[in-house]
């Protein structure tokens, strides 16, 4: 019976111990591997969810092989003095092992890997007790996010490094390697993953991104663009608007991006887009400092890894707001557009801004059938002959200009993708048969800004212009979608075509007597002259004719003199000049494909026969024109009488700085141009200058201001 009641009385307490034994495992008994050469050191803080881990209780951290428990390199000791910090002397055979840790918690009486590792390295320290390695735990086991981030660089500034690039999910923050690839260890939940390089590029923010215990959130991918708003602008307007790709609404997911940009393209960003969920629109604040530019946006879409020109441009105006939450401007872009032509009979000079799918000539020109007769590049050709293209080319090419002749006239389009019109464009000294990039007309001086220094002509088949002393000269004021251009250059360069303003006036000649310009013509010439003989204020208009009556040019007058572009089909064709009052020139001229003849200083002299009522009265000087005046000034007198005249520029000294006429005249109408020069054709400063007129009868002084 005592024995029973002993034992009876023994059971209660067994089950507790061993309730207790169960419930409890106590620390873990790690033992430190023996027999090794090499020891490093390790002196860290450690977090457990966020907090300090300390020595309480019997809580315990150690360090460990690629053995894991069995390979325990260090059990550390924890010190409070002079800071607190866990002090890890680890041991090992092998450099260049990873040398993982743990932590033993008494409260929870677990253990828990921690996050961070090192690099096993005989006689190195990592860490020390004001700078301690960083180790973190949790009692929740870690998720982790990856991606891969790449920079996209679009203007002239240098590209960024990625590996400087900050990846931030809650309060942790990677940096990439050197490909780009970053991996965030993190405490499940729900993150907004950012990616930033700054300064210069957009920042990207990845929102709801579920990370899950023990599992990798993958394929959170960032491309961030070097797209920064110019600085010290001192204007600013809205754009509200919503952007489609071929139809497809396009929202702020992933990398997508869009910015409006000035006449400068890529180095001239004038906005980066937010996108506003809640409304469902891209929301521009667009800067600049000058009103009447053209602001043109691009979207880089992510899915296709794509920058795409929209189709829409607005005009900078301050303070204005366009598009509202419920009433957004729509920007569209798109992968394939269509190019539409209209083609006259005989020769079109014509250039692409899509690049089609199949560039051979049968998919290009195959709708036109028989209407087409033959298509030229600059050194290229071929003929459309009984159904099959015959010659060398084959295939049409981005950046070249066609000329292309018909049989009859025909319209036909092209689909293809919208090349970008700062697609770069090399040329070469002499003359380039060149496309016209851009959507939507631009002057010429605007457009060829990137070559002006290097350019000396352009022309299309019926306009062309010349660039003489800084500045564009001639009837071709404007460049249009469609059209194929010549440029003449006098040494090698690189055209990337730019947008300005929205003010484009495209010329247009008066034409009272309603002169039909010759069509269909394959070459042109340029013609730069001074009407001589007849009263300037009798002429509306000046035309260049052949023998058989046919229109070649209509003159534009410039300042002090007529520009003609004039079109042919064969050289050493006789050609005269007619005014709108059907007076016929004294001189002709011989058509030569690509000539040019006369310049603003010196143009070619062309005399009409005078009659009584065309020879003036009095003599006269008049008032230069402009005045003031730079570089170049235009100064017409009139004679009543054959005579001598001389024409000379003095200073405010009274020395004579130019002979610009010394000869005898015939009565009639007279103008002369001062390019700014003296006599050893040096230029002169700033300043008053004096013109004088001197003949036997007749002198007069008047006074003109250079002022640069």
């Amino acid at each position: 019976m005592e024995v029973r009641e002993m034992k009876a009385k023994w059971i209660p307490m067994v089950l507790i111990l061993l309730i207790s034994t169960i419930a409890f495992a106590g620390p873990p008994n790690w033992q430190v591997i023996s027999g090794t050469q090499y020891s490093m050191v390790v002196i860290a803080e450690i977090l457990f969810d966020g907090v300090p881990f300390d020595d309480s209780g019997d809580n315990m951290a150690g360090a460990f092989g690629p053995g894991g428990v069995p390979d325990c390199r260090s059990i550390a000791v924890y010190q409070s003095v002079p800071t607190e910090f866990w002090y890890f002397t680890v041991v090992g055979n092998t450099n260049g092992e990873t040398i993982s840790f743990k932590i033993y918690d008494t409260l929870t009486d677990e253990v828990y890997d921690c996050l961070e590792t090192v690099v096993f390295q005989d006689n190195i320290t990592i860490g020390d007790p004001f700078n301690p390695f960083q180790l973190t735990a949790h009692t929740v086991q870690p998720g982790f996010i990856e991606g891969n981030v790449s920079l996209l660089t679009t203007s002239s500034m240098p590209p960024g490094n990625v590996q400087d690039v900050e990846v931030t999910a809650g309060d942790i923050t990677v940096n990439p390697d050197a490909n780009g690839d970053y991996l965030i260890t993190i405490t499940p939940g729900t993150y907004n993953v950012t990616a930033s390089l700054s300064p210069g590029y957009t920042v990207i923010t990845i929102e709801d991104v579920v990370v899950e215990e023990n599992q990798t959130t993958s394929d959170i991918d960032f491309t961030l663009i070097d797209w920064t708003p110019i600085s010290g602008t001192q204007y600013s307007m809205v754009v509200m608007a919503t952007i489609t790709l071929d139809g497809e609404f396009i929202d702020g997911s992933w990398s997508n991006q869009t910015g409006a940009f000035g006449p400068g393209s890529f180095d001239d960003c004038r906005a980066v887009a937010v996108w506003i969920p809640d409304v469902e629109i891209w929301y521009f604040t667009i800067v600049g400092n000058i009103n009447g530019e053209i602001i043109g946006f691009k979207l880089y879409e992510t899915e296709t890894d794509t920058i795409y020109d929209c189709i829409e441009t607005v005009i900078f105006a301050d303070n204005a707001t366009i598009g509202s939450p419920t009433d957004p401007f729509e920007l569209t872009a798109s992968t394939m557009i269509e190019q539409m032509f209209s083609l006259g009979a005989n020769w079109n000079w014509i250039s692409f801004n899509v690049h089609p799918e199949d560039t051979s000539l049968n998919s290009v020109f195959g709708s036109l059938g028989n209407n087409i007769s033959q298509v030229k590049s600059q050194a290229q050709s071929a003929t459309y002959y009984s159904g099959i293209w015959v010659g060398d080319l084959t295939n049409i090419t981005d950046g070249e200009g066609y000329l292309v002749k018909m049989n009859n006239a025909s319209d036909f389009s092209l689909l293809g993708m919208p090349i970008a019109y700062t697609t770069p464009i090399n040329l070469g000294t002499n003359w380039n048969w060149i496309a016209y990039y851009p959507q939507s007309a631009v002057s010429i001086d605007i457009a060829l800004n990137s070559i002006e220094d290097n350019a000396s002509q352009i022309k299309n088949q019926t306009q062309s212009s010349t660039y003489y002393s800084g500045i564009w000269i001639g009837d071709l004021t404007v460049m249009e979608p469609g059209v194929g251009y010549k440029l003449m250059m006098n040494a090698p360069d690189v055209l990337i075509y730019e947008m300005g303003k929205c003010t484009v006036e495209k010329h247009t000649t008066a034409n009272p007597n309603d002169w039909q310009l010759m069509t269909g013509t394959e070459y042109n010439m340029v013609v730069m002259a001074n009407i001589e003989g007849v009263d300037p204020k009798s002429v509306m208009q000046v035309g260049v004719f052949d023998n058989d009556g046919n229109c070649r040019s209509i003159g534009k007058l410039e300042e002090g003199f007529w520009y003609f572009t004039v079109v042919g089909n064969h050289n050493d064709t006789e050609l005269h000049f007619r005014t709108d009052n059907d007076l016929i020139s004294n001189e002709t001229i011989t058509f030569e494909n690509d000539a040019t003849i006369g310049n603003p200083e010196n143009p070619l002299n062309i005399t009409f026969s005078n009659s009584t009522m065309n020879i003036p009265k009095v003599y006269e000087l008049s008032q230069n024109y402009p005045n003031p005046f730079n570089p170049t000034t235009t100064i017409k007198y009139q004679l009543p009488e054959d005579t001598k005249v001389e024409i000379a520029v003095y200073n405010i000294l009274g020395q004579k700085v130019r002979t610009l006429v010394n000869e005898k005249r015939t009565a009639g109408y007279y103008s002369v141009i001062w390019n700014g020069k003296d006599d050893s054709n040096n230029t002169v400063g700033s300043g008053i200058y004096f013109y004088k007129i001197s003949t036997e009868k007749y002198s007069e002084i008047k006074k003109m201001l250079l002022m640069k």
